[in-house]
């Protein structure tokens, strides 16, 4: 399928409306003009949502998704801003961002409704843009579900030896020495982190906040003070990883209560983790990606390869 992309300046960044193509007819201003008011139903309901004027405007180029796209939300890497966003005036760049999210992650949506707008649309929203708005009505978008890293610990390149988890041993986790320790979920392709806690194998995982923010590892010195020392954190060269990604509702992850509880089809907002259960997790290093798993070990927990799951293990560190 291809599309016809309009572009509307909003807050956050720009909403980046993508028709489906007459492919029969020549892409001029009237052809244009007519596909766009197939979708003034869904125009309107944004507007209302969001309280802000909308006023999209062709766009002369062909809408491929830029560097980073994924199909599952991410709609560019953050940093990556196009031609057409360096010659617009609200425009932000990568450099002048805050905190909360880079202006150009965004993500794609479609109509929830039929009738809104032609079949195939999709609405590419920024992510800065989202979370500063209310909870959007059920029957206006369908968000997907985020694939989020859960990251129970990271370290220098100079806290671990080059061969750690290839021999049997154990690799203790700093924060599970707390009783609900403190994890992240990463958004590789956006750039963004979530603050999240954890109890260990068997308990389950929160979001700790519904606030993104940039991602210190990713983006070295984002955000960042220019007195503020380096931590082991923006020079983490390993990782433990739970085993695959967990899957949350984009409404969830901006504290969309009843429209995340909707999303998931049960009272709870946040769907269970397998391996929180299990515990089962991935040491990840230069080179490294080795199988293990999260138990308990003193008043904490610690990492083992899946070698030494059934022994007597010493701590590494």
């Amino acid at each position: 399928m291809t599309f016809w992309r309009y572009g509307c300046a909003v807050t956050g960044g720009r909403l980046l409306l993508d028709l489906p193509a007459d492919e029969a007819t020549d892409a001029d201003a009237v052809a244009l003009a007519l596909r766009l008011a197939e979708a003034e139903p869904l125009l309107a309901a944004l507007q209302a949502w969001c309280g802000q004027a909308l006023d999209p405007q062709p766009w002369s180029e062909a809408p491929a998704a830029p560097a980073g796209a994924v199909f599952s939300g991410a709609l560019r890497a953050p940093g990556a801003v196009t031609s057409e966003a360096r010659s617009t005036p609200d425009a932000t760049p990568h450099a002048a961002a805050d905190t909360t999210a880079d202006p150009q992650a965004a993500i794609a949506a479609e109509p929830a409704t039929p009738g809104l707008a032609p079949a195939g649309t999709r609405l590419w929203c920024p992510l800065a843009w989202l979370a500063a708005q209310p909870p959007a009505p059920a029957a206006l978008l369908h968000w997907p579900a985020l694939p989020l890293e859960v990251e129970l610990a990271c370290y220098g390149a100079d806290q671990l030896p080059a061969d750690a988890g290839a021999q049997a041993g154990a690799l203790l986790l700093p924060g599970a020495f707390e009783a609900r320790w403190p994890v992240r979920l990463c958004a590789p392709p956006l750039g963004l982190a979530w603050p999240a806690t954890w109890g260990g194998p068997g308990t389950p995982l929160g979001l700790a906040a519904s606030r993104p923010m940039v991602d210190e590892r990713r983006w070295p010195g984002h955000g960042q003070s220019a007195d503020e020392p380096d931590s082991v954190a923006r020079e983490a060269a390993w990782r433990v990883l739970l085993d695959g990604p967990w899957r949350l509702p984009l409404p969830a992850l901006l504290g969309w209560p009843a429209a995340a509880e909707s999303e998931v089809g049960t009272a709870s907002p946040l769907p269970p983790h397998p391996a929180a259960r299990s515990g089962l997790a991935r040491l990840q290093g230069p080179g490294v990606d080795r199988p293990g798993q999260v138990v308990p070990v003193l008043q904490g927990a610690a990492w083992v390869p899946a070698a030494g799951i059934e022994q007597e293990v010493p701590a590494w560190t």
